[in-house]
């Protein structure tokens, strides 16, 4: 089996909740959101929102909000 070498790369995306650029590693290994921990239910309710990838910034802003100790990043909400 050959591997498309193009989908290996690092690709810029745009974030689905705000529009902001950043790089993806199109669901390749060792992608920065890997390093995220989202619940089961976050997830879900992150893929049923938004039909692509979120920015470093908004994805984070969910992980804090799971932690009620932790504070998200002011400008962004559970509420898409």
């Amino acid at each position: 089996m050959t591997i498309d070498s193009t989908y290996l790369r690092p690709m810029e995306k745009t974030c689905s909740k705000c529009n902001a650029p950043f790089t993806c590693q199109n669901e390749t290994r060792g992608c920065w959101c890997e390093g995220l921990t989202l619940s089961p239910e976050t997830l879900t309710s992150l893929r049923q929102a938004y039909d692509n990838c979120l920015c470093p910034a908004c994805l984070k802003g969910y992980e804090a909000a799971q932690h009620p100790a932790a504070e998200a990043a002011d400008c962004h909400t559970l509420t898409p």
